[in-house]
């Protein structure tokens, strides 16, 4: 499937939404299992991978930091525009590469009631794990909302599907595992 481009436009979006339900689950899985920690790594990596391949900028050699920063003003800040607090920190270096390398955060609290989220309190940005993992959903259909609407031949798209092409998501071979409802 690599480099296969005589997928059409609605294949190639069909084929994501299969994998967005694979990915979706299992930071359902994880948040059901209490493991705050997982939900917010799996929650982070799937916003990274969707700003990358806005930019198609998964495997160029550039820093990682400007997709992800501006896929998070432009698809997280609507939902919430106390997102935008996330600017005043470093969100890729602190929240991303911190949590999933170091199994650690900077500048960031996890909390139970989500009516803080996003609040500040003592220098530290408050998260509320479902919150968070619920608007990264949102935020990747809202994407590929856009992607549905624009030409094929778009940037917007032409972008997506190149680095689609290069690095196909999980879309086929997953079967067999239960989907769960929250």
């Amino acid at each position: 499937m690599e480099g296969n481009s005589n997928f059409t436009k609605d294949q190639v979006l069909a084929r994501t939404r299969d994998s967005l339900k694979w990915i979706f689950n299992d930071i359902c899985y994880a948040r059901h299992a209490k493991a705050n920690i997982g939900t917010m790594i799996l929650s982070v990596l799937a916003l990274e991978n969707f700003a990358l391949r806005r930019e198609n900028a998964i495997e160029k050699h550039q820093a990682k930091t400007e997709p992800f920063e501006s896929f998070v003003k432009e698809y997280l800040q609507p939902i919430n525009e106390k997102y935008s607090r996330f600017h005043k920190r470093d969100p890729y270096g602190d929240l991303r590469s911190i949590l999933v390398h170091y199994y650690s955060k900077v500048g960031f609290e996890f909390i139970d009631n989500p009516i803080d989220h996003l609040d500040e309190r003592k220098g530290y940005l408050l998260l509320n794990v479902k919150v968070f993992s619920d608007d990264v959903e949102t935020a990747i259909n809202n994407y590929l909302e856009d992607l549905e609407e624009s030409e094929e031949n778009s940037e917007v798209y032409t972008k997506f599907k190149e680095a689609y092409e290069t690095y196909p998501l999980l879309a086929e071979g997953v079967k067999g595992k239960p989907l769960i409802q929250d």
